[in-house]
Order: C-alpha cells, then sequence, then structure tokens
C-alpha cells in the first residue's frame, strides 16, 4: 500500500530590494514556479539615502521592472509588491534599518515556510525541488 502523496510546502518568499537591477527580474522567474507567493520590499532605510531617490526609491528602473513583471509575468498573482509608501511612510523611506522591510515582507506571509532571498540570489530548478522535497 503506498502512502497518500504529501502537499508541496507553500513557501513564500521575501525579497528586500534598492537598485537591483538587472538581477531582480532573473530572481523573480527562477522562483516563480516554486512559490507561493513572492513580496518584494523596495525602497531605501534613511542610511541609504545617498544610494536612492529624494523620495526613498531606487535609482535605477527596478521599481518599474517590479510592476512590469506583475502585469506581464505573474498569471498566478503571486507577486506583490510593498514599498514604504504602501506601509505607512509617505516620504517615501523606510524608517531604522533593513529590519522594518523583513517585517514588511513576514507579516504579509501566508505560507507555511518563509524563505529570504537577496534580489541577486538565483536557484537551479533542480536544487529548489531538492530542497522543497526535504520541507
Amino acid at each position: 500500500m503506498m502512502a497518500p502523496a504529501r502537499a508541496a510546502p507553500r513557501v513564500t518568499f521575501g525579497i528586500i530590494v534598492l537598485n537591483g537591477e538587472p538581477f531582480i527580474r532573473y530572481t523573480l522567474r527562477s522562483l516563480y514556479p516554486f512559490a507561493h507567493e513572492i513580496i518584494v520590499v523596495e525602497g531605501a532605510a534613511p542610511g541609504a539615502r545617498n544610494i536612492a531617490t529624494p523620495d526613498g526609491h531606487s535609482r535605477d528602473a527596478t521599481l518599474e521592472t517590479l510592476r512590469r513583471f506583475k502585469a506581464d509575468e505573474d498569471p498566478d498573482g503571486k507577486v506583490t509588491i510593498v514599498t514604504a509608501e504602501d506601509d505607512g511612510h509617505p516620504n517615501g523611506f523606510w524608517p531604522g534599518e533593513k529590519d522594518q522591510q523583513s517585517q514588511a515582507y513576514a507579516h504579509r506571509a501566508t505560507g507555511d515556510y518563509l524563505w529570504q532571498v537577496d534580489s541577486d540570489e538565483f536557484y537551479l530548478a533542480a536544487d529548489m525541488e531538492r530542497i522543497l522535497g526535504m520541507l
């Protein structure tokens, strides 16, 4: 008698990104097939003011790339983009340090597991399958 198949674990991937071009779209593409959801927190903490726009966002096209990915490559609605403004910080900057940004994705996560990923991390599909199999 065979054991019943177990459902794959639902993994929420949390990403903090500032000036993540050209990597962020490749990171999202590598995670997407394995994700229950991907929550991307974009923007700068005050300590990164010198590499952000005056309103606290990426100087490169990161935010536009995220929005384009959501519109064009997210058929299952897995991607959530969060900015400081979305979290109640009208000046566009995240208060404090990166822990505020981590909390922004953590409290939105609905998966069985929360996996923090850097915006320039890539995973091979076979490795992801092995890891999810272990979970």
